[in-house]
């Protein structure tokens, strides 16, 4: 398959892929014909049709498959798709793995979209996601946010998870908070 996302041609290359991503194969090579299909940034149909696919296909691996070659696209386009995905209602499931793929994008619109889940989203699992997601920022770029988040969030469950994952990190300001919240027990 490798070798027809290759092809110079993006509407074939594109409708071959997609024929096979609707079709009735087996999960493996759908979730390789997404794959594929995501390694071509310039393709605004093709980031089209994983977008529908990440929503409404009946395989929760084909659709996470889709949010992951979304990810592999470098555009502003694609982290559009990722941003709306991580804000999508319907799919818990699909909402943590956009988060979570947002984090390694590391923009300042993704951190922004990370916040929002924590601070709007009411399932506890997104939130927490959120919080692992602030930990794949590069440069610790994220220990700030799970601060405040270790201080201050309103959740219980959330705060715990924000500091274990400060208590992972060598970052001096994850130290410096964790013994300052353990003296003020």
């Amino acid at each position: 398959m490798s070798v027809v996302s290759m092809h110079d041609n993006a509407a074939r290359r594109r409708t071959f892929l997609s024929g096979i991503l609707f079709s009735d194969e087996g999960n493996k090579l759908r979730k390789q014909a997404a794959f594929w299909l995501g390694q071509n940034d310039d393709d605004v149909e093709a980031l089209r049709l994983l977008e529908k696919t990440a929503l409404n296909d009946h395989s929760a691996e084909v659709r996470k498959q889709a949010v992951f070659a979304i990810s592999e696209m470098h555009t502003t386009a694609a982290e559009n798709v990722l941003i709306e995905l991580a804000q999508n209602r319907e799919d818990t499931e699909i909402r943590k793995e956009a988060i979570f793929w947002l984090a390694q994008k590391a923009s300042k619109r993704a951190i922004a979209t990370l916040k929002e889940a924590l601070e709007d989203d009411g399932e506890t699992e997104v939130q927490k996601h959120a919080v692992f997601a602030l930990t794949q920022l590069s440069d610790n770029e994220g220990i700030p946010i799970l601060i405040d988040i270790a201080k201050n969030h309103r959740s219980r469950v959330v705060r715990k998870e924000a500091i274990f994952w400060l208590g992972q990190s060598d970052d001096p300001r994850a130290v410096a908070t964790l013994v300052k919240i353990v003296r003020e027990q």
